[in-house]
């Protein structure tokens, strides 16, 4: 499934909510030139899980120059709540995304809810605020883990976290790679070129 030049207050290209142990697999996707007009986040793909709710990533998604107004310039996730679970098993991969925080991807992982990732890359992605490739945002006992491949490359932030932008409150942030992490050439105007990770009562990395 492609789109290509889309636009929407919430999720440019695709919205999707799932709630109540639902669940969706993905398999190929790719969103070209989309865009997010609102705060609600995601110029390319917006997706809320809550409740046990389930996504599973097996092929690839791709998201291109693809703009946020607020938060995910790439995709916002949203992932609340015990059993509510996204594994990638496959690939993400943002190329020229922007938005205020969360250049390529914004994370919000909340009360037990886990996010795993096997393999993502972001590429010339950009934000005025915090994490221009990925802001993770991890409370409530949540996880957020990568367990692959990633690679971040010629990523920058106005603010903090120019690859990397990191807020763990009671939470964990694993990362177990069986391959190569890779920040190159990230920058910042603030603290963290690569990676800035902000912990907070009994946060783990």
């Amino acid at each position: 499934m492609q789109f290509e030049g889309c636009e929407s207050e919430i999720g440019g290209g695709l919205s999707m909510q799932c709630k109540y142990a639902g669940q969706v697999i993905i398999n190929e996707m790719s969103f070209s030139n989309c865009n997010c007009t609102n705060d609600g986040g995601g110029g390319g793909f917006y997706s809320s899980l809550d409740l046990e709710a389930q996504m599973t990533i097996t092929g690839k998604i791709r998201v291109d120059n693809c703009h946020g107004n607020n938060s995910g310039g790439g995709q916002y996730l949203y992932v609340n709540g015990y059993g509510s679970i996204v594994n990638i098993t496959g690939e993400l991969e943002y190329k020229q995304c922007q938005s205020d925080s969360g250049g390529g991807l914004y994370a919000n992982i909340l009360n037990w809810a886990i996010v795993e990732i096997n393999k993502a890359s972001f590429t010339d992605c950009s934000c005025k605020k915090y994490g221009g490739g990925i802001f993770v945002n991890n409370s409530g006992t949540g996880q957020f883990i990568v367990s692959g491949l990633a690679s971040i490359l010629n990523c920058n932030s106005s603010l903090f976290g120019g690859g990397i932008y990191l807020e763990i409150y009671d939470s964990i942030v694993n990362f177990k790679p069986t391959e190569q992490i890779l920040i190159e050439n990230s920058t910042c105007d603030g603290s963290g070129g690569g990676i800035y990770c902000k912990i907070e009562k009994q946060g783990q990395i």
